[in-house]
């Protein structure tokens, strides 16, 4: 065997490289028998090699045994016929080596030996038949075989037997060579004019009568297991009844007296068999009419479980695909789905997804019956395809029948076949393009489509990534919520459920429950049994987020109350070391400010009492002046009872100073007039009251409801208000107090009222707004006097 690949390696145009052997029992040997596969594209073959240094037969009859070798190689080229072993190619070396390839098949021989039980009844009918028939075919031909035996049969992966070793075909019209190689016959095949040397007789006989007694010999053997010797032909205990007469008629003695072997095929025995009917119908399937195509691929599948295996997997699969291409349909492919169940998964992947299954689902048929069977059994084909087929073929072919407008049934049976998919999808394929189909589907006009499209969003949840998952979950489930077909509706709540982990509470609070509640009443029942069990499944999640957020709000209040007390304890370290804020700038600034308040005073006194001092501040007053400061720290405010009739002001450095006349009072008291007041910080720590700033005078129109300044007890933490007391989860929602309207007679229409009207009515200020430019600018109207105060 090394010998053999050796030669096939040096020989660069012979395309098969050699496996293991293949007994012959063969007993010339004059060929080497081996499996082989071709390199590139993988297909089995049964490879004979000839050396004439390694036959026996060329050991024993020297040339004459490469001439049969290239006998049998030529023959084999031109003799083409369905039960001929078909020919591949061939390769002849310098050395007289030679190698033939041939479709794969093994010796009836081999079989017959490794069969204890021997072969099937069904199977031997249907070989015996076609065995007939290139018989049959031979002898139209004029032409002898002359080397008949198990030896020369060839059975395929298929069950179907062929006729090969054809090394001593010869004309019948020159006979007489058939002499020179007469000796390649095993003698036990041998008839008995040849055995005795009857020469004559041999050449006056029909071209069938050599063939037919070997024929007999071969049912005899077949039907026993062992044939060694012409005597035991005699034995007809095994034959069975059926058959017995031709085989008689195959095995009489004047050559003369033989049935033609060719027509052994019209045989009642053989033809009346449902095995051989189904033979003859797939072989003639092709020129069937539609009709009867249709039936037959109908029935075909529930008979295929008492067919052998490989006769399942080696003829039907490649002729029922073939008829897939040809415009076969679904009865073809349903014979497909069958062998799931006949074949193994290494076998099926093998067999029909590398040879098929990505041609059938890559590019995809326009017969859309064909196509819907496809994507409903897309599941059983997926392990056939690796990512790269699925992403590059079997995907891109999926999505056309998601925009096929024409079919819903494609669409639906599309959406449906993703999840098998979904797993082999790359990160684009799946969180983009599919995510994009799938957003057109929420919308298309079949319920029961949008229905499926939010089921399999739900579904495939899990396995999108996170940003896939804030764009997509949320607004699909949602939109589905307000779907007019109830099962779509349903589906939305059955997906909000499952996927609930991947909300975010706020999320559930503002977009996902205003969504839910008005299925609460939705008038289908089963629309609201589901919005129940998800108002009852986001509940606790925001719950659970409510009671973090109280412990968040308690950890700041804790966290404000410790800083507000080392900040007390450092003021008064600061104070009681007798510099604290005062610094050397701070007590000039202080100086100042104190000088220029007392000066006024002053003067105002003087220009009051000409009598009084003169202008100027003594070291006393300085002395007491200082004294004041010191004791305020540095941010507070401070007003003794005793001057209620005066008003304190606050600098940047906190220094208080008093003014012995208050300022008069007008219309723009509640502004900022720029003395250093603006905003008081203070902090949460201090237990005085904080009172808030009184709102902005506005110009309300008559009848509008007042609007309260909030209260220091209702602070919110946008405003930064705070009450220290009060647990803000525990307040109590506010109040809102609504004033009865009151009745307004409708005024006569006046050319004033509709110009007023077209113009533009002051809806800001009716409805609380601060546009007083344009009430002080124009008089009410006159139909407000019609109001009932």
């Amino acid at each position: 065997m090394q010998y053999f690949s050796k030669i096939l390696g040096s020989s660069s145009s012979f395309p098969y490289s050699i496996g293991e052997s293949v007994p012959s029992h063969d007993p010339a040997e004059l060929w080497t028998l081996s499996r082989g596969s071709h390199k590139e594209i993988g297909d089995e073959a049964l490879i004979f090699s000839f050396h004439p240094g390694k036959s026996r037969l060329a050991l024993s009859y020297g040339g004459s045994a490469a001439d049969l070798a290239k006998n049998g190689l030529q023959k084999l080229k031109t003799l083409r016929h369905p039960d001929i072993l078909k020919f591949l190619c061939a390769e002849e070396a310098s050395d007289g080596t030679i190698l033939v390839a041939t479709e794969p098949a093994t010796p009836l021989a081999q079989i017959l030996a490794d069969q204890r039980r021997g072969l099937d009844r069904e199977a031997i009918q249907w070989g015996l038949l076609t065995i007939s028939r290139a018989l049959g075919f031979m002898h139209q031909s004029a032409l002898i075989h002359g080397r008949l035996s198990a030896m020369a049969i060839f059975v395929t992966p298929g069950g179907d037997w062929k006729l090969g070793a054809l090394e001593a075909v010869t004309p019948h019209a020159h006979i007489a060579r058939y002499r020179d190689v007469s000796m390649i016959q095993p003698e036990r095949y041998r008839s008995p004019e040849v055995a005795r040397g009857n020469w004559d007789i041999v050449q006056s006989a029909p071209a069938h009568a050599l063939d037919s007694w070997a024929l007999g010999c071969v049912i005899y053997e077949i039907h026993t297991g062992s044939f060694s010797a012409p005597d035991q032909l005699r034995d007809t205990s095994s034959i069975p009844k059926e058959i017995l007469p031709a085989y008689q008629k195959l095995l009489s003695s004047a050559p003369v007296g033989r049935a033609p072997a060719g027509e052994l095929q019209n045989f009642p025995y053989l033809t009346k068999s449902r095995f051989v009917d189904l033979n003859m119908f797939l072989e003639s399937l092709a020129i069937k009419d539609s009709l009867e195509k249709e039936a037959f691929l109908k029935r075909l599948p529930s008979q295929m479980d008492s067919l052998p295996r490989s006769f399942c997997t080696h003829k039907i699969l490649p002729l029922v695909s073939t008829t897939m291409e040809l415009g076969g349909g679904v009865a073809a492919f349903g014979c497909i789905v069958k062998m799931k169940d006949i074949m193994t998964d290494e076998e099926f992947k093998k067999r029909i997804g590398e040879s098929f299954a990505l041609k059938w689902y890559g590019n995809m048929t326009p017969d859309r019956a064909l196509r819907i069977e496809l994507i409903n059994n897309l599941e059983k084909f997926i392990p056939c395809f690796d990512e790269k087929a699925i992403n590059n073929s079997v995907f891109p072919a999926m999505c056309s029948g998601f925009q096929d407008m024409q079919s819903p049934a494609i669409r639906d049976a599309s959406v449906k076949a993703i999840l098998h998919l979904a797993p082999k999808l790359n990160d684009k394929n799946l969180n983009s393009v599919l995510m994009s189909h799938f957003a057109k589907l929420q919308v298309d006009p079949e319920g029961a489509i949008r229905t499926n499209t939010t089921v399999c969003i739900g579904r495939l949840a899990n396995s999108l990534n996170s940003s896939a998952r804030q764009k997509v979950l949320a607004p699909a489930f949602v939109r589905s919520l307000k779907d007019p077909f109830p099962p779509a509706r349903a589906a939305g709540l059955v997906g909000l459920i499952a996927s609930d982990s991947f909300f975010d509470p706020r999320d559930i609070a503002t977009r996902i429950l205003p969504a839910v509640a008005p299925l609460l009443i939705d008038p289908d029942g089963e629309v609201r049994a589901q919005a129940f069990k998800c108002l009852n499944a986001f509940i606790p999640r925001l719950t659970q987020f409510s009671t973090v957020l109280e412990r968040q709000a308690e950890e700041a209040r804790l966290k404000s109350s410790n800083e507000g007390k080392r900040a007390e304890v450092s003021s008064a370290t600061s104070n009681g070391a007798g510099s604290g804020g005062w610094t050397i700038g701070g007590l000039g600034g202080s100086l100042s400010s104190l000088t220029t308040s007392f000066m006024g005073s002053k003067a105002a006194s003087s220009a009051a009492s000409p009598s009084s001092a003169p202008t100027g501040i003594s070291s006393v007053d300085a002395a007491n002046i200082l004294a004041q400061a010191s004791s305020h720290p540095k941010g507070e405010s401070h007003t003794s009872s005793g001057e209620a009739s005066g008003s304190a002001t606050s600098d940047s450095f906190g220094v208080t100073a008093v003014a012995t006349q208050p300022p008069p009072v007008d219309d723009d008291f509640d502004a900022d007039d720029g003395t250093g007041w603006g905003e008081i910080d203070v902090k949460i720590s201090q237990p005085s009251t904080v009172v808030a700033p009184a709102a902005p005078r506005q110009s309300m129109a008559l009848g509008a409801p007042a609007v309260m300044a909030p209260s220091a007890s209702t602070g919110s933490l946008a405003s930064g208000g705070s009450a220290e007391s009060e647990d803000l989860w525990s307040l109590p929602p506010p109040t809102v107090t609504r004033t009865t309207p009151k009745t307004v007679h409708p005024p006569v229409a006046t050319p004033r009222s509709r110009s007023a009207k077209n113009e533009g009515d002051d809806w800001e200020s009716l409805l609380g707004g601060s546009s007083t430019n344009n009430l002080k600018a124009r008089k009410p109207p006159s139909r407000l006097g019609a109001v009932r105060r």
